[in-house]
């Protein structure tokens, strides 16, 4: 059995426990004069075995800096809108269940998130430490990898860069589910 069949087991034995999350952060230039320590801004989840779907837009604690509605991909009239910390937890805390295995591609967003104070599951998945194990390389965004996984971004009706990244990192978990195709195990790394 091939290591990318033996993490297509993995998943799908785990299908219905995984979550996939992805966060977005308000984040000054890290030499900026007026630079305060990031701060999540925008946290969606995707259920893949029920499509349910989770998003919650947090209005920044602090100034916003000036790239970060560019960077996230949402006015910053839809960012100041957006609620308390406290309604995000609780709203997350209504959305999980205790045995949830979240999926993620990288862990920055994920402790930025827990530092915030969200009640995170363990154990789960970074999918990006995954894939960069199969292939043999290292891999920036969740977009960047699509094509070498032979997938296609999941369609989700989420805001912003956080909702784009959130479909892609569902089309890579769903490509990954299935075994490899039978071409796809002969001269090739995985």
């Amino acid at each position: 059995t091939s290591p990318r069949d033996k993490l297509a087991a993995r998943l799908a034995a785990s299908w219905s426990r995984l979550v996939c999350v992805h966060g977005e952060a308000n984040a000054w230039p890290r030499h900026h004069p007026e630079r305060e320590e990031p701060e999540t801004v925008h946290w969606v989840a995707h259920r893949p075995a029920t499509a349910e779907t989770f998003e919650a837009v947090m209005a920044p604690r602090q100034a916003l800096a000036q790239a970060t509605p560019d960077h996230v991909e949402m006015s910053p009239e839809r960012l100041r809108a957006g609620g308390t910390v406290q309604q995000w937890r609780d709203a997350w805390t209504g959305f999980t269940r205790p045995d949830d295995i979240l999926v993620m591609w990288g862990a920055y967003y994920r402790d930025l998130a827990a530092g915030d104070g969200l009640p995170l599951s363990v154990p789960s998945i970074n999918l990006r430490d995954e894939v960069s194990r199969l292939l043999r390389r290292r891999f920036g965004t969740v977009e960047a990898s699509m094509d070498s996984l032979g997938a296609k971004p999941t369609l989700l009706a989420l805001a912003g860069r956080g909702g784009r990244r959130l479909s892609a990192l569902v089309g890579a978990l769903e490509s990954l589910r299935a075994p490899a195709p039978p071409e796809a195990t002969t001269g090739r790394a995985w």
